[in-house]
């Protein structure tokens, strides 16, 4: 959530149990929903960016350990003003609803 009077943008984020992480969103490319990696989002002055499947979402890549269920995982945002915004998120099993269960963060601006 971007509580200030000015867009936001999210270009980033780093997790120690993943060797890169990946801003993705995904588009329809001839009919067919593809993902497709992105340099940012942007969350408009005001508004709200929901991360989850079927969307606007960060992909771990290259996991240096066993994710569980019922564990978290530490997520560091980084926004284009240079400011960072530490997170502990719940690691849930595959096709859990994540949208409604997802905690909320904001913005640190």
């Amino acid at each position: 959530r971007n509580d200030a009077d000015h867009d936001v943008a999210l270009v980033g984020a780093t997790s120690p149990v993943a060797r890169s992480v990946e801003l993705h969103t995904h588009v329809d490319a001839d009919g067919m929903m593809q993902m497709r990696r992105v340099d940012r989002f942007t969350i408009p002055a005001g508004g709200v960016l929901r991360l989850g499947s079927g969307g606007p979402h960060i992909m771990l890549i290259g996991l240096t350990q066993d994710l569980v269920p019922g564990a978290t995982v530490p997520l560091t945002l980084r926004f284009d003003d240079g400011s960072e915004l530490p997170l502990e998120l719940p690691v849930q099993p595959p096709g859990a609803a994540t949208s409604s269960s997802a905690p909320q963060a904001d913005a640190p601006h």
